[in-house]
Formats: structure tokens, C-alpha cells, sequence
């Protein structure tokens, strides 16, 4: 019987940030269960604290912008979610 595969925050953060020496290794495993059409999830505390983290200029040299809410999540949260439908 199938699962979800959850995506955690180091994960993400390792994914995400080029100059981790974990990078190369997470972005194949991504694109890896990307190609397998297996389901996947971010759960969202991992989500927010993946923002919270690359957004904190205390934790990065480089952080990413702030982000606020504009009104359009909502549309672009479903834009992206329905993308591979």
C-alpha cells in the first residue's frame, strides 16, 4: 500500500541553498521522486519553518527576501497546486 512522501525542512533548506554541501545530493533525490509520480507533500510547519529560516538575516549572509501577504496567495497557491493536474 502507497504513501505520501513528506518533505522535511532540512530537506527543503538543503534543496534549497546552493551552497550546502548537501545541494547536489538533495536536488537529485528531489528530481528522483519527482520522477517516480509518487504522491509528495510539504507538510505546512515544515513549510513555515523553511520560511522562517531562509528569510532571517541572522541565520543566512544572504537571506530571502521578506515575505508578506499581498492578497494573491490564494491564486498562486493554486496555480502551482494544480499544475501537474
Amino acid at each position: 500500500m502507497g504513501g505520501v512522501t513528506a518533505i522535511n525542512t532540512n530537506f527543503l533548506l538543503y534543496v534549497h541553498r546552493s551552497d550546502s554541501p548537501f545541494h547536489a545530493a538533495a536536488s537529485q533525490a528531489l528530481d528522483d521522486l519527482l520522477a517516480t509520480g509518487m504522491p509528495w507533500a510539504i507538510p505546512w510547519p515544515n513549510l513555515h519553518e523553511f520560511l522562517a529560516i531562509v528569510t532571517h538575516p541572522k541565520i543566512h549572509q544572504s537571506p530571502m527576501g521578506l515575505l508578506g501577504e499581498t492578497g494573491t496567495q490564494w491564486p498562486v497557491m493554486k496555480r502551482l497546486l494544480l499544475a501537474g493536474h
